[in-house]
């Protein structure tokens, strides 16, 4: 055996000897068993820190065995039998608890969280109703209470129990406003009122008691009642927004265009009105507007927008609704760039509007706005792939490579987990073609490796990895392998028919890159000088000098003026060393 394993079981043997001298002396010793208890439950605490849990088990059990009322080992015991899937077990543990320490209200609270914990909501409100005997005098209990009722709609239970809780506590808003809400729920239009109207007299100087007694007299269908009291409000606070929009949804429900338009413009141009909610309200204006004035809408809307735009207030919220209305009516540039601008001159951060704008310079082709709209907003989103992306496309297309190369590697560095692997996998690519066009081989494969590990299916990256291996005429198994997935996913693609066939005439394999040309030669669009030229090469190779001279000369036409299909032609044969694209 073991050294460490005959150690603790010599411990083992030692403990349980004692254990049993314990168990004599507590028959005859109260303080003795008290000791005894202490000592062995701090024995089963400190197994427990070393994960030996079945010994812990056994000296908790001990433990109770000479002292069957320990709430601390009780509760030790309740834990381990809820781990061994004793729930049963656990829980008369727990009710051994609570009934021989009926005064510990944190005990009783225990055996809730157990109920609670086990799915049994019926059983953890009984424990409450107990409760209110034993601890009457506890204001949370009758809360606690009031609350259960009300998830099983007992709420006139719910009521009574929150009454017991305010005889305790006193009144309180949220107590009130807890039982205003079930009286409305139980159509008890009476009491509903007593209760709000109570708190109006209590609260006299808060006008949205005031507002809520007008809300129950609408909601009861008492309307009349209800318009009088909004207006007092109005008249006491006339740019109390809450009023101003309950009155516009009154007279648009009723049909009153003249009053909605009023009461909703007044909201609109409310410093008190909420951000989130000004814009619902705004897009609902329009919507109607819109239903109401198809005609004279537009230049409404957009000059009620523009004035909102000028407010000190909800300017954001007006100009995020404005360029939504633009694009829903089909505006450009021009109109937009003004709300844009808008927009990032109150809140610069704002990616939505910078990628707008810079959507709009790609639009265009301006590549010099391209790069400063992606300079700002690296500034303010450091982590954001795509200004990189663009930045050096537009770097790229105006012969600043090595710009483009540093641009694509800086987004790449600073990209976060978040960024979507296939974008990763575009820009990698992009690097990977532009170290081609600078002449840096190796770092251009390396960077199609990479695009290729963020997304194995990318099948420009295929093609475009698998030609630059052709045209350094190494791993061209490898490369036939990449080229073959792109024509399996797109077969009439001109390019990737080039490539495979290309690929497949280096191998020497000229039969089956005879077939592919004559599918090239066959598909319609029209064909570049590189493709004439493969097609030459190929049909050479396989004795059709007609067909081949016809691809070389229309190559040449194209624009092909490399010396080597110059000789071609000439000596009417192929000639090795066509390797440039």
């Amino acid at each position: 055996m073991d050294i460490r394993l005959q150690h603790i079981a010599l411990l083992l043997f030692l403990l349980f000897a004692q254990a049993s001298l314990s168990v004599a002396q507590c028959k005859g010793d109260s303080v003795a068993c008290e000791r005894a208890v202490d000592y062995y439950y701090l024995q089963a605490l400190s197994l427990m820190e070393q994960e030996k849990y079945d010994a812990a088990f056994d000296m908790l059990e001990h433990c109770r065995s000479l002292n069957p009322s320990s709430s601390s080992v009780l509760f030790e015991l309740v834990n381990m039998y809820q781990f061994l899937g004793r729930k049963d077990v656990a829980l008369g543990i727990l009710k051994q608890i609570v009934h021989d320490n009926p005064s510990n209200y944190h005990f009783w609270l225990s055996l809730v969280q157990f109920y609670d914990n086990t799915s049994q909501g019926d059983e953890a409100l009984k424990v409450f109703e107990e409760m209110t005997t034993v601890f009457p005098e506890k204001s949370d209990v009758f809360l606690a209470l009031s609350a259960r009722y009300a998830e099983q709609a007992r709420y006139a239970e719910s009521i009574a129990a929150l009454e017991k809780y305010e005889a305790i506590e006193g009144r309180s808003e949220f107590v009130s406003m807890q039982k205003y809400r079930m009286y409305v729920i139980m159509q008890q239009r009476d009491k509903a009122l007593a209760e709000v109207k109570s708190l109006a007299v209590e609260y006299p100087d808060d006008l949205r008691m005031r507002a809520l007694e007008a809300d129950t007299y609408y909601l009861f269908d008492e309307k009349e009642k209800a318009l009088g009291i909004y207006h007092e409000i109005l008249q006491q606070e006339p740019d109390n927004a809450v009023t101003q929009l309950q009155l516009a949804t009154h007279y648009k429900q009723e049909g009153v265009d003249s009053l909605y338009v009023r009461y909703v413009e007044q909201a609109l141009r409310n410093e008190k009105f909420s951000g989130s909610e000004r814009m619902k309200k705004l897009s609902e204006y329009i919507t109607y507007r819109e239903q109401t004035d198809s005609a004279g809408c537009y230049g409404y809307v957009t000059r009620l927008l523009d004035e909102l735009m000028e407010l000190p207030y909800g300017a954001l919220e007006a100009a995020t609704v404005y360029t939504l209305y633009l694009s829903y009516n089909r505006k450009g540039e021009e109109e937009q760039l003004p709300v844009l601008n808008k927009i990032l001159s109150i809140e610069p951060e704002n990616r939505a509007a910078r990628v707008q704008k810079l959507q709009y310079a790609i639009e265009r082709n301006d590549y010099d706005a391209i790069i400063a709209e992606c300079d700002t907003s690296i500034m303010y989103h450091p982590e954001s792939l795509e200004f990189y992306h663009y930045r050096g496309l537009a770097c790229y297309f105006t012969g600043r490579k090595e710009a483009a190369i540093e641009s694509y590697k800086t987004g790449l560095e600073k990209c976060s987990p978040e960024t979507n692997s296939d974008f990763i996998s575009d820009v990698y690519a992009q690097l990977g073609d532009t170290y081609h066009d600078v002449g840096l081989i190796e770092e251009a494969l390396k960077a199609y490796e990479s695009s290729l590990s963020y997304n194995s299916t990318n099948i420009v990256v295929l093609n475009n990895y698998a030609y630059y291996l052709a045209l350094e005429n190494r791993d061209l198994d490898r490369a036939l392998e990449m080229s073959y997935h792109t024509i399996k996913v797109e077969p009439d693609e001109p390019i990737y028919i080039d490539t495979y066939a290309w690929i497949l005439f280096l191998l020497e394999r000229y039969d089956e890159a005879r077939e592919y040309a004559d599918k090239l030669m066959s598909a319609g669009g029209e064909k570049s000088a590189v493709e004439f030229h493969h097609c030459g090469d190929i049909y050479s190779k396989c004795g059709e000098m007609d067909k081949a001279l016809d691809c070389w000369v229309r190559a040449r036409e194209m624009g092909d003026d490399s010396k080597i299909l110059k000789r071609k032609i000439k000596k009417k044969r192929y000639i090795p060393n066509g390797k440039k694209k």
